[in-house]
Parts: structure tokens; C-alpha cells; sequence
């Protein structure tokens, strides 16, 4: 009898209906999934490379870019004895954005086989992907719901860049770089110090050496963790593995004096760490703020509650004039002096005359 394809069908069904007597035989089924921003065709163009037996590919396209129907495409695979059924939709009709859902089905006689072909599927295109640069989402309050955007851009590994460290904190900053899934115990990292001591740029090795966790960036922290409706919405927003939740600046949103400020902020984040709402959700939350520690909330700061809990400091001047010397530079400094002013220094960069004393806000290093 011959097989009808039918768009409305799952990958999962496709497989029992077509290939009813294989299927019939493997008891055990897995099934994961996640999003990358990429196209299906960048997807099928790697799966390609993987060595299992191509037995069907189904492929539906809309015609008009308008019109309200998924692009989708499946594709059913032997792999020994196991069937594999991959379904890829896109998952953001925004056509300024491009994200592909992955769906991955594998029917097996034994657990361990099916485990084993899910992490070939994901190991083998996630590198590719990245090789244009690595998606970071940004979220926003819209005034009554939460709206994000994707947006490409290369990210250093910490391998590339833990010279801008001093060694007054490299060793935490490179236990934390290098954590996997199984190292995580709890989900908050806080991080701290005088502006321009280098927060930044290590979040962005974060992004770029975390390659098991998704990055987004909270453009408003004040409205997220002040509108339930807002981070309800960013929690729920994709539940297939980990993710990892900016918030940067929030000195007022985290000193001992915020919730006088902004009332049941405080109560909200620590909820969402390790309280009844947190426990369904894969969220890591790293925070920076340009305060000491004695000036935050010592609910954040406690034994237990942070990943990782970093005071970033200045370098000292011979780790300075070190650094400098490593770039070519025959300037010298004879104080401690931040990674900003080191690129200030090195760039030539005059700094602003000022008559009064500037904030503690900006300057992104």
C-alpha cells in the first residue's frame, strides 16, 4: 500500500505509518529537539555528512512569504538497526529572523543506541553553524509582552582572550569558562567591580565557549524582573536545554536598598533561581553590577546561592606593563589600570577632562 505524505502528520507517525514492520520491532523511542538561527537547508546540507542510510526526504515550502503556513522539511534514516526520523520547521516567522526548529526522533532496540545517534546529530552541525558567528537573542518589553530578536556576531573563546584577565581572578574565571551541564549546582552568577575591569568581555567568551548553552540578553532588567507577565514569557520561551539570561548594570536593582526601590524585584529573581518557579526551567542568570559586595543584597551573595560569584579587579602594574609589552607597546603605567584604560593606552586614546566625578555606569570591558 502506498504511503500518502501528509504535512499534518509527525515525524513520529510518518515513521509508524510507512514503516510500520521496522518500527514495530524497536521498543524504545527518544526524542529531543532545539533551535538554531539557521536555515533548514544549512541543517539538511549537514546532515548530509553523517554516515547513516537515507531512505526519505519530505519537503513543503510556502509559495508567499505572507501566507501562514510553516516551512518544514523531514527526513527518515536507518542507522543499523534503529530508525531515525529528523523534522526541521521554521521557528520564528519574522522573516528579518532566522531560526529552524530540529526535531530528532530515533526509534532503537536498545536506550544507549538511541542516545548515541541524538549526540552524533547534534554534535555534527552545531560547529558548522557556528562558523558565520553565534546567535545571541535580545529581549525587550513591548508594554504588554515580551518581544526578542536574534542577532549574529562573533564571540572569542576564553582561550583567545584570558590575557585580559589578572591573576587575581583568572583561576575562577577559567573554571567557570570551562563548566559543562553536569557542573552546574546552582543558577545564578554574579558578577562585580569598577566599570571597565573586563565584565563584559568575559561574558562574551561565555558565549563564545558555552557551546551546550543558548545566550540572551535582557535589554530592560528593571522591566523583566518587574513585570511577571515579562519573565513568565522569557521562561517559557524554549524549554530544550540550557539557557543562560544577561542582566548587566542592575546595581539598583540587587543592593541592599532595592526592594525599598523596586519593590518585589528581588523576590521575583530569587524565586526564579531555585524557588517553586525555577525548578522547570533551564536558566542560568549571570548579573554584573559596578558595586562592591558589601553593597549587595546579601540574599544574592550567601553561601550556595552563585555558580560563581567574581569581583573583577584593575591589574596590577606589573601585570600592566606586561600586557602592554605583549602588544608591541612601549608605554608603561605606574598604577593599577583596568583593561579599559589598557586599550585606552594602547589605542592612543586620550582620556575625556571632566570637572566632576563621573559615574559608575558604562565603559563595556
Amino acid at each position: 500500500m502506498k504511503f500518502d505524505y501528509d504535512p499534518h502528520l509527525s515525524a513520529v507517525d510518518i515513521v509508524k505509518y510507512e514503516f510500520l514492520e521496522r518500527s514495530k520491532n524497536l521498543p524504545y523511542l527518544l526524542t529531543q529537539s532545539k533551535t538554531w538561527g539557521a536555515t533548514i537547508q544549512e541543517i539538511l546540507e549537514s546532515v548530509e555528512k553523517l554516515n547513516w542510510t537515507h531512505l526519505r526526504t519530505y519537503k513543503r515550502y510556502w509559495d508567499k512569504p505572507n501566507e501562514d503556513v510553516y516551512h518544514s522539511a523531514e527526513q527518515i534514516f536507518m542507522v543499523g538497526k534503529s530508525l531515525v526520523a529528523v523534522r526541521l520547521s521554521v521557528a520564528n516567522r519574522n522573516l528579518k529572523i532566522v531560526e529552524t526548529h530540529a526535531e530528532i526522533n530515533v526509534f532503537s532496540d536498545e536506550e544507549y543506541k538511541a542516545h548515541e545517534i541524538v549526540l552524533q546529530f547534534f554534535d555534527l552541525f552545531v560547529p558548522v553553524l557556528q562558523q558565520d558567528g553565534l546567535d545571541v537573542r535580545y529581549w525587550n518589553w513591548d508594554g504588554d509582552y515580551a518581544d526578542s530578536r536574534t542577532r549574529r556576531a562573533q564571540y572569542p573563546t576564553f582561550e583567545d582572550i584570558q590575557d585580559n584577565f589578572p591573576q587575581e581572578i583568572l583561576p575562577e574565571v577559567s573554571r567557570l569558562a570551562h563548566m559543562d551541564p553536569e557542573s552546574i549546582t546552582s543558577k545564578l552568577v554574579m558578577l562585580y567591580g569598577r566599570p571597565g575591569t573586563s565584565k563584559t568581555t568575559f561574558i562574551r567568551s561565555l558565549v563564545g565557549s558555552w557551546n551546550w548553552c543558548k545566550f540572551e540578553y535582557v535589554t530592560d532588567p528593571e522591566a523583566f524582573l518587574g513585570y511577571a507577565t515579562y519573565l513568565m514569557d522569557v521562561g517559557e520561551r524554549d524549554s530544550s536545554g540550557w539557557r543562560c539570561i544577561i542582566l548587566e548594570d542592575c546595581d539598583s536593582l540587587i543592593t541592599t536598598t532595592a526592594k525599598a526601590q523596586h519593590g518585589t524585584s528581588i523576590s521575583r529573581l530569587l524565586n526564579t533561581l531555585d524557588g517553586f518557579i525555577g525548578q522547570s526551567w533551564n536558566l542560568i542568570f549571570v548579573i554584573t553590577a559596578n558595586e562592591t559586595v558589601d553593597s549587595l543584597n546579601p540574599a544574592l551573595t550567601r553561601p550556595g546561592r552563585c555558580l560563581s560569584q567574581i569581583q573583577f579587579v584593575p591589574f596590577s602594574v606589573k601585570e600592566a606593563n606586561e600586557w602592554l609589552k605583549k602588544k608591541g607597546s612601549s608605554k608603561t603605567v605606574n598604577s593599577p589600570t583596568t583593561l579599559a584604560e589598557l586599550y585606552a593606552k594602547l589605542n592612543q586614546s586620550e582620556p575625556i577632562q571632566t570637572t566632576k566625578e563621573l559615574t559608575t555606569t558604562g565603559m563595556y570591558l
